[in-house]
């Protein structure tokens, strides 16, 4: 801080030395407050990249999940359709018709199967990706977060500033209360 000896030592007055000595000490606690501010929006960057890095990562298992549930039911399918090809060799084998009553149970025993294990591939599936979307959720939470603590740092860091600067200012006469 500049005292008003340092002034009057460089030849101002007396009232003149005291007001560039409150200037300057208010130019200190602005300076000092846009530091504060500029890290606290550092930090508030920082905090919004590592939300925006952890939706994206949740996003892709998302999107994996999706991925891997449509390739299990395709799998699935693949097999019951092989299988199915298999089955029918099978009974031509044994001379059993295809239109018999118990053929037609048979087949529509394994189909039913197949049906009930795609639907189970496809809620595991929407389960991984519900699960893997909540997680992108709760990042935009973190950056919506990291954005509000910013504002209120700014607002406290301005407020402290001005009640810094108050009797600074009434001292030097810029301000009466």
């Amino acid at each position: 801080m500049c005292a008003p000896v340092v002034f009057t030592a460089m030849g101002a007055s007396a009232s003149t030395a005291a007001t560039l000595a409150a200037v300057s000490q208010i130019g200190l606690i602005a300076g000092g407050t846009m530091m504060s501010i500029n890290a606290q929006k550092q930090a508030m960057a920082y905090q919004q990249q590592q939300a925006a890095l952890q939706r994206r990562q949740y996003k892709m298992q998302a999107d994996a999940a999706t991925l891997e549930a449509t390739e299990k039911e395709l799998e699935r399918k693949r097999k019951y359709n092989s299988q199915l090809s298999t089955n029918r060799a099978l009974l031509a084998q044994m001379n059993i018709t295809p239109d018999s009553a118990s053929s037609r149970a048979f087949f529509k025993a394994n189909k039913e199967t197949m049906k009930r294990d795609v639907e189970r591939i496809k809620m595991a599936g929407v389960e991984k990706r519900l699960a893997a979307m909540y997680g992108v959720q709760q990042a935009d939470v973190m950056s919506a977060a990291a954005k509000s603590k910013y504002k209120m740092g700014v607002v406290s860091t301005v407020g402290r500033s001005l009640l810094a600067a108050k009797p600074i200012a009434q001292e030097g006469g810029f301000y009466e209360a």
